[in-house]
């Protein structure tokens, strides 16, 4: 019966119907490709294009200091024994430091941690391309411990930055530095948390708020680059959780590091820039509890978060416009909005002179505070 069959419709005609079913499955295999190419959540198979863009804005920075030679025998101060006990030992020895930085302007400024160059006697950059300089400290600031850096060279490649508020756990980074000083490397991860309290104490003007990172970060990546999967700033890298084992030997707890968020990097930079320190607003020492939309409820408040008000100094700018420990705020310049990240940004940005709105609940009724900013109290630079 079969071969009756293709007696009938002979060979040529089989053939056509074959190549008409590979065309067809060619086709609805091709247009399954394309819808799952368009998924939003697949990355990109290589980040070779975001290093490219990033990796010319990132520097090796090597420091030099003066550092006590130790052990150093008292003795060896007396004017008289010093000439007997070997009187020609040195009482320092150099210590060249490593570390990173970041280009974020033409003119050649570069953004790096406070401890990488503090107490350095010199300051070398080397670029990407290999072209080095002498680098001078044009401004620090210890809240945040970054340090502006000015070189003269030309044809440098500034950073591209993106607002770090609009950071996400589980997007994929690149950490970019001089680790151990094996020269610039790239390391690969993710957003591990935000709104990590590393520098923080629990009060308004104290909120330092850091990206935390699994991407590997060792020693000589301080001040490098955490970007996204363009090649885009998102933060300044800057510690590594540490731990002390039961010899007393501190170890690296790798997959657990923190960067300072890219905003308040470049608002480091610009008040730097403008007034050689970093301007910030202060509206008293106010310790709160956040509150989530559950504690609210059993409250007897209907509002999603808040903050309790569990402390406040007397005679601050907060404590003159009436905020009183006990109140619940449940929205601040407009928003209701509670969340740490989003206060941390606003209080990091304050300058003096600025007015802050605070709805606040007290007694069952809903009040509007206003409260001034005056100057912080100065922080020690040196």
């Amino acid at each position: 019966m079969a071969s009756r069959i293709f007696q009938f419709i002979g060979w040529p005609v089989l053939a056509g119907i074959a190549a008409a079913a590979a065309i067809l499955l060619f086709t609805n295999s091709n247009k399954w490709l394309q819808k799952n190419e368009s998924d939003s959540w697949q990355g990109p198979v290589s980040y070779a294009e975001a290093v490219r863009r990033a990796a010319p804005s990132v520097v090796n920075i090597y420091s030099r200091r003066q550092v006590p030679n130790r052990p150093w025998n008292p003795i060896l101060d007396d004017p008289v024994l010093g000439q007997f006990i070997n009187a020609r030992t040195p009482r320092t020895r150099e210590a060249i430091g490593l570390g990173s930085g970041v280009i974020f302007s033409r003119d050649g400024h570069i953004l790096t941690n406070l401890h990488v160059v503090s107490g350095a006697d010199q300051i070398n950059i080397q670029l990407q391309d290999g072209r080095t300089s002498v680098a001078e400290v044009v401004g620090i600031d210890k809240a945040t411990d970054l340090a502006v850096l000015k070189v003269d060279l030309d044809q440098l490649t500034p950073i591209e930055a993106v607002n770090s508020m609009e950071a996400e756990v589980g997007q994929v980074v690149l950490a970019i530095g001089n680790p151990h000083g094996v020269g610039q490397t790239v390391t690969q991860g993710i957003i591990s948390a935000l709104g990590q309290k590393q520098f923080g104490s629990g009060r308004y003007r104290q909120y330092r708020e850091s990206i935390q990172t699994d991407a590997t970060i060792h020693p000589g990546n301080s001040g490098g680059a955490l970007v996204d999967a363009y090649g885009r700033l998102l933060g300044i890298n800057n510690a590594t959780l540490n731990r002390t084992d039961r010899s007393g030997k501190r170890t690296d707890s790798y997959g657990i590091s923190f960067a300072i968020p890219a905003n308040d990097a470049l608002k480091v930079l610009k008040d730097i820039r403008e007034y050689g320190y970093v301007r910030r607003g202060y509206i008293g020492d106010v310790s709160v509890e956040s509150l989530n939309e559950r504690q609210m409820g059993l409250l007897g408040f209907e509002y999603q978060s808040g903050l309790m008000v569990t402390a406040i100094g007397n005679g601050g700018p907060a404590s003159s416009a009436g905020l009183l420990a006990g109140d619940i705020i449940i929205g601040i310049n407009g928003q209701r909005r509670t969340d740490q990240a989003y206060i941390s940004q606003l209080m990091f940005d304050l300058a003096p002179g600025e007015v802050m709105k605070f709805e606040v609940v007290r007694g069952g009724k809903e009040l509007a505070l206003d409260i001034v900013a005056t100057t912080e109290p100065s922080i020690p630079q040196s």
